[in-house]
């Protein structure tokens, strides 16, 4: 009898095992049970529409990689590892170019994405794991403390890190100091990273003006000079780090900018409407 009911107790951890890891698949790190039935489905159904979309529109994207041949061969072969900042408006360009570079060297180039905890952070951090990227969930509004120190496990056992500078909820183009953070408590450089678009959607009323490129538009991702943080870099030393980084994040955002023609603007804009103004260099619109 005792061997039986070990043998049942086995197959329940199992199951339970299971069961924990498809929970996981499907909705991270959000409990089931938070999410009724109609929200698991519409919430399945936009996942997969859009990992399909953005696979589809990934193919038709002529990309131009501007990274130094050093840290690209280093990066490729798993010799290197880096914290990769960019704007949030950029995000949807990043997961493109991963999915369309990266995604079969997975094996060497591990990525890892901070996801807010919300339930539209569910929409990312679901196919960030179906290409193999590790989602890390939190930011500087909820859940910082456990997203930063995730991100550093994740550093540590060799994985890169990608992050939205500006946080899930701005302001635009203000960078949060959790970057220089984890670069000080890693010692892994710094690499900003932006994306520019010769033929975008902008989401016009969004917080950060999301850019989206269009089928068949030329988009030119730029890789910035390394900044590394010192591990024993007081508060003044973070905030000129802070300060560094933000700089050239702002810089690289300008050179985009004047390389991104925003086609078509959704909504699109009532006669006469001025522009909101944001802090950030303007992107000059251009519809079709």
């Amino acid at each position: 009898m005792s061997a039986a009911s070990d043998k049942l107790a086995e197959l329940e951890s199992a199951r339970t095992a299971w069961r924990r890891y498809r929970d996981w698949r499907k909705f991270g790190q959000l409990e089931p049970a938070r999410l009724g039935f109609r929200q698991r489905a519409l919430s399945t159904i936009a996942i997969a529409a859009s990992a399909v979309a953005m696979r589809g529109l990934a193919t038709t994207i002529k990309w131009s990689l501007d990274c130094p041949d050093t840290l690209r061969t280093d990066l490729l072969a798993g010799r290197k590892r880096c914290i990769f900042p960019l704007w949030h408006n950029r995000l949807l360009s990043a997961a493109m170019m991963f999915e369309r570079h990266f995604r079969r060297i997975r094996n060497s180039f591990v990525v890892a994405a901070i996801i807010s905890r919300s339930r539209d952070g569910e929409l990312i951090s679901r196919p960030v794991r179906e290409l193999g990227g590790l989602p890390v969930r939190g930011s500087s509004s909820r859940g910082g403390v456990s997203a930063l120190r995730d991100a550093v496990a994740a550093l540590e056992g060799g994985a890169n890190l990608f992050v939205a500078g500006d946080g899930p909820v701005g302001p635009r183009y203000q960078l949060k100091p959790g970057v220089v953070q984890i670069a000080k408590l890693t010692g892994v450089p710094i690499v900003p990273v932006c994306f520019s678009c010769d033929n975008a959607l902008q989401f016009r009323r969004s917080w950060d003006q999301t850019i989206v490129p269009l089928p068949f538009s030329r988009v030119r991702c730029s890789f910035g000079e390394p900044i590394t943080v010192a591990g024993d870099a007081d508060e003044d030393a973070l905030a000129e780090a802070r300060r560094e980084v933000e700089a050239l994040m702002l810089e690289q955002s300008t050179d985009a900018d004047r390389g991104t023609i925003v086609r078509v603007q959704f909504p699109r804009p009532r006669p006469g409407e001025r522009p909101r103004k944001k802090r950030g260099a303007a992107i000059n619109p251009r519809r079709l």
